[in-house]
This record gives structure tokens, C-alpha cells and sequence, in this order.
């Protein structure tokens, strides 16, 4: 037990998630970037706590707001069990340091017990952030006194050991005797793909959710269900602390005696099918796969033509970022799936049916003449502002580089030729994600030509002075060095900050347009004019703050 808990300080540290360092001054910015990264879970959790108090008054009204309880500790075991699957992957077999563990003179059931406690303990604080909240909301509506708070918190704490065991045991043997998850990049696309698949699909079951109470209690919250049933006897034990919650004090002792002892029971399992399995799945695993090709004498000649420095750095980046799976999800794949958020609660939540109702049958031309040609502009500028902060290209042009950072300061091309050709491919699949909205908007509207080239062009200049924005934000302060591709554009501060200047910046025209008492063509002529002013000083003093922020780094 004492290697168990060697192991785990190393893992941890090693792992870094949370990105603290010993030194005074990086201790303090770690801490910042956790609080920081943790407000953005509260507020994702908290989004759902306005669900939780639309759903409780029906279901008090009929005696069944205990449901609403066991629905939300179902909910917190089916997410670990489904997320869950992606980081033990990654802890167990996909993190950069596993093969030096793999000959110490320790246990295999000691490693990956080790590993285990690392995942559960992000796991929790995930669970903590996300759900909370709702709970919280639950007891306010249900004015439940400080023990509720109390149960509910050590039952989060207690509900993912037995998921994740669940899923560890799992891994193991596909991994020991399946070859269908052995490619890390592989596995990291597909597994992602699904991951935002069922993220899309919970959205719009909890947008179904409630408009269906308008309509009587759904199957899924009905306790004799066959739903309740199976995730029962899946996740005993958010049974048994719903039970410890609402009981007295004897049946809060019993229960989550219960609770501990059969997560004893499951880690005791997956300790066992770990120390006799789990090595055999680790050996040989492959980082990337690449396949040869025999160019023809064409096809040779017409890959090495000569185009602009310009051309060949953003196609450099762009097939980077399509090629590399933890930059296509998080720098292109996310301005594509955005407006599914925003049309699937149209179509699952009845909000569309119910729109289309209030407005009648001349709903559509009454639509047109409510969105004037100047808020159409102003909608489309933040609309191109939001997705220039939505896409991570920019704000990790040059964090993504890593360790071949000093490839830019060797080869003969100007710093400034090789920025604006990290900007293209941000401006590219920015562009193409606004198409997605723009297209629909411009049918259902039809705004004039003018209006839509006006509104494009001042977007189009708003984007390219934030792509500088945050392009020069990592030049001043690049990460480095990272030990895999999701810290270096999930896990970067800059693009945390980079996508809230964004949100800032795309406000402001809309806020000057509502309340600034001015003809709406001089202040469309009066964002023209600064945003060309900006750009300009950004294009010329970029390359000197290059040089001068390139000087001191390898």
C-alpha cells in the first residue's frame, strides 16, 4: 500500500492536470488557471440547476419530487461511466510516461490501482462541479436543512468508484485481448465523436424533458419504470445513498456502510483483473500509425511546386490541425457542432412549433420587418466574433509548435509572413462555421445584397483583429511545454482567454448599436475606421513583439 501511494503522489504530479508548479510565481498562476477553469464548470453546472426547478413543482404536485433526487444520482454514475471510459484510457495506456512505469519492481495490481485513485479523483471534482449545483437547487426547492447538503456531498463522492471500476475492468480486457483500440489517435477521434454525440443527445432528452411535463410524468421518471430498474441494478449504490438521504440517521449509516463496502467489493475485482492482465494490455502500444505511399512521377512533381511562404505555412497548419485528432475536436470540429446547440432545443423543445404558432400564418414576413437590415449587420458582426474566439487556432498558434518552436526562428521566412499564415486557416474554418448560421439566416430574412456584404466586411475586419489579438497573446506568452496535444490547446490558458475577449468584443457593437444614440451609418463608419486603425498597428508592431518575445526562448 505504501508503493500504492508513492505511485499515485508521482502520477499525479506527473499528470499535471491541473497545471500547478512548485516555484512561488507558477504556483500562483496555476491556482489561477484552476479557479478560473472550475468557474467554467460551475457555470456549465449551474445551467442545469434552472431544469432542476422547472421539473420539481410538477412532480411535487403529485408527491414525486424524490424522483427528481434519484434521477440526478443516476445522472452523475451514467456520465462518470460514459466519460469515464475516454480518461482511464488515457491515464492507463495513452499517458506519456507509462512505459517508465512498466518496469518498476512494483505489483501490476499496485500501478493501476495507482492510476485508478488519480482518475477517481478528477472524476469526483468533476462530478462535485457539474452536479452540485443542482442539488443545491433541488434542496432549495425542497428547503431541505445542512445534513441534505451534507449526504449529498459525500454521496457525489462515494457514486463514480463504482462506474469507474466498472469501466477500468473493461478497458483492461479489450486492451489485453483486442487490437481495436491500440491506435492512440484512433481512438482519441472516435471516442471524442461519441463523447460530443451524447453530450448533443443529453441536451436535447433534458429540452424534451421539460416541455414534456406539460404533457403528464415521462416514462424515464416514473420510479416503476423499466429505466429505473436497469440503472438500479447498474449503479447500486446511487440507490442506496438516495435511500441514506431521505432516511433517518440509522438509515444513513446503514446505507452508506453498504455504499463503501460495495465499492470495496468492485475495486477489490478490478485490483485482481488488473495485477493479472493489465501489463500484457499495456506492452507495444502504438503512438500514431502512418502509411507509406510510392509517390508516382506526377504526383511527385505536382507535390513539390513552388507556392508563397504564406500558402505553404497555412496548409502546413491546416493539415496539421486535421491530421492531429485533439486539434481537429477542439480547434475546427467545435465551430461545426455549435449550431447543432443551438437548433436541436429548437426542434427537440418544442420552442420552433411554439414560435411558428404565436407568429401565424404571416409569421415570416413579420419576422423580416422585426430584424431591420443595421441589427442584421450588428448580429452578423458578433456572430463572426464569437466563432473567431470559438476556434482555438489562433489563440494556440504558437503553443501548438511545442518542442519544434525553434523550426520558426531557423528558417530564412519573416516573422510576419509566418504569423498571417497561422492566422489563415483560423480565419478559414471560422468563415465556414458562420456559413452554417449565415446561410439559413439569409434565406429566412432575405436581407439585401448590401446589407449582407456590409455586415460581412465589418465581421470579417472584427475577426481578423481578434485573430491578431490572440495570436499575439501566445507569442508573448507560449506554452511550451506540454507532454500531449490536449494540453497544449485544451488545457491552455490563452484560449480560455483568448474566447472570453472574444465574447467581450463581439458584445460590444451591439450594446453601441442599442443604446448610443447615433445614426447607424456613422457608427458603422466609425467601426470601419477604428477596426482598420487596430489591424494596421497590430500588422506592424507584431513582428517587432516577436522578436523580442522569441529572443529569450529555445
Amino acid at each position: 500500500m505504501n508503493k500504492t501511494l508513492i505511485l499515485f503522489k508521482t502520477m499525479f504530479r506527473s499528470e499535471n492536470l491541473l497545471e500547478i508548479k512548485s516555484e512561488q510565481s507558477s504556483r500562483l498562476k496555476g491556482i489561477l488557471k484552476v479557479v478560473g477553469m472550475l468557474a467554467i464548470l460551475l457555470l456549465a453546472g449551474a445551467s442545469f440547476a434552472p431544469i432542476i426547478v422547472e421539473l420539481y413543482t410538477p412532480l411535487a404536485i403529485v408527491g414525486m419530487e424524490p424522483l427528481l433526487l434519484k434521477l440526478l444520482l443516476f445522472s452523475a454514475s451514467f456520465i462518470v461511466l460514459i466519460f469515464g471510459f475516454f480518461y482511464v484510457m488515457s491515464v492507463f495506456y495513452y499517458s506519456s510516461d507509462i512505459e517508465n512505469y512498466l518496469f518498476l519492481p512494483v505489483l501490476p495490481g499496485s500501478l493501476v490501482l495507482a492510476k485508478f485513485m488519480v482518475v477517481s479523483l478528477y472524476q469526483i471534482l468533476s462530478t462535485l462541479v457539474l452536479f452540485f449545483p443542482s442539488f443545491i437547487a433541488f434542496g432549495y426547492m425542497d428547503q431541505q436543512n445542512w445534513t441534505y447538503y451534507f449526504k449529498t456531498l459525500l454521496a457525489l463522492i462515494i457514486l463514480p468508484i463504482v462506474p469507474l471500476t466498472i469501466i477500468a475492468i473493461l478497458c483492461i480486457l479489450l486492451m489485453r485481448f483486442s487490437k481495436i483500440f491500440r491506435n492512440k489517435d484512433r481512438f482519441t477521434l472516435f471516442s471524442s465523436l461519441i463523447g460530443i454525440t451524447i453530450a448533443i443527445s443529453i441536451s436535447a432528452l433534458m429540452q424534451n424533458l421539460t416541455t414534456g411535463m406539460n404533457n403528464g410524468i415521462p416514462a424515464i421518471l416514473q420510479e416503476q419504470g423499466k429505466v429505473f430498474n436497469i440503472l438500479s441494478a447498474v449503479f447500486p449504490a446511487a440507490t442506496l445513498m438516495h435511500k441514506a438521504i431521505f432516511g433517518g440517521i440509522a438509515s444513513f449509516i446503514l446505507n452508506t456502510t453498504l455504499s463503501f463496502l460495495i465499492c470495496a467489493v468492485f475495486i477489490f475485482i478490478f485490483y485482481q483483473v488488473g495485477n493479472r492482465l493489465y501489463i500484457d494490455g499495456a506492452k507495444g502500444l502504438k503512438e500514431t500509425a502512418a502509411n507509406r505511399k510510392t509517390l508516382s512521377q506526377q504526383e511527385l512533381k505536382s507535390s513539390t511546386r513552388k507556392k508563397s511562404a504564406v500558402i505553404a505555412i497555412a496548409s502546413k497548419e491546416l493539415k496539421m490541425i486535421l491530421r492531429t485528432p485533439a486539434y481537429f475536436l477542439n480547434c475546427v470540429l467545435v465551430s461545426f457542432i455549435m449550431p447543432l446547440f443551438l437548433i436541436l432545443p429548437l426542434l427537440f423543445g418544442g420552442t420552433l412549433k411554439e414560435l411558428t404558432a404565436e407568429l401565424g400564418a404571416g409569421g415570416i414576413e413579420q419576422l423580416r420587418h422585426m430584424v431591420s437590415p443595421d441589427a442584421f449587420i450588428i448580429g452578423l458582426m458578433a456572430l463572426m466574433a464569437f466563432y473567431a474566439g470559438l476556434n482555438l487556432i489562433a489563440a494556440t498558434a504558437i503553443t501548438r509548435e511545442g518542442s519544434n518552436f525553434s523550426f520558426m526562428k531557423l528558417i530564412p521566412i519573416p516573422y510576419r509572413t509566418q504569423l498571417v499564415g497561422k492566422i489563415l486557416p483560423a480565419l478559414v474554418v471560422q468563415m465556414l462555421g458562420v456559413l452554417i448560421l449565415l446561410i439559413p439566416a439569409i434565406i429566412l430574412l432575405r436581407p439585401s445584397i448590401q446589407t449582407v456584404l456590409t455586415g460581412f466586411l465589418l465581421g470579417l475586419l472584427l475577426s481578423i483583429f481578434l485573430d491578431f489579438a490572440m495570436i499575439t497573446l501566445d507569442v508573448i506568452r507560449p506554452v511550451l511545454d506540454w507532454t500531449n496535444e490536449q494540453k497544449a490547446v485544451k488545457q491552455n490558458f490563452n484560449a480560455m482567454v483568448s474566447t472570453f475577449l472574444s465574447m467581450i468584443v463581439g458584445a460590444i457593437p451591439v450594446v453601441l448599436f442599442i443604446f448610443l444614440p447615433l445614426d447607424p451609418r456613422i457608427l458603422f463608419g466609425i467601426f470601419f475606421v477604428v477596426l482598420v486603425i487596430l489591424n494596421s498597428i497590430i500588422w506592424y508592431l507584431l513582428p517587432t513583439i516577436a522578436e523580442r518575445s522569441f529572443q529569450g526562448k529555445p
